[in-house]
């Protein structure tokens, strides 16, 4: 995928680890409704148009929910248009952390 092309380790990692907070289902996608506290930790209002447009934009299967892959093109575009620190990351996301 061209997302984790353009993508580091570093940044993989961080990615996974983000993704497996968000999933909280854990079954292996981001569905809407885990979507919207996802957008709202990168201070980002999660109206419910948002969310389904977030999801028809990046859902490159069209399941209706973001697979990693999915999510890492999602994470890579809000980082280009964001120009987030990876750290800043870790703290929009820790509110998630289980552990």
């Amino acid at each position: 995928m061209a997302a984790a092309a353009k993508t580091t380790g570093k940044q993989m990692k961080l990615y996974k680890k983000c993704f497996a907070m968000l999933d909280t289902s854990e079954d292996g996608f981001i569905s809407p409704a885990e979507l919207g506290p996802a957008l709202a930790a990168l201070s980002i209002d999660p109206t419910p148009g948002l969310i389904k447009d977030t999801i028809r934009v990046f859902d490159v299967d069209e399941n209706g929910k973001l697979d990693f892959d999915e999510f890492v093109t999602f994470m890579t575009h809000m980082k280009e248009v964001m120009s987030p620190e990876p750290r800043f990351l870790m703290e929009a996301f820790k509110s998630f952390d289980k552990s």
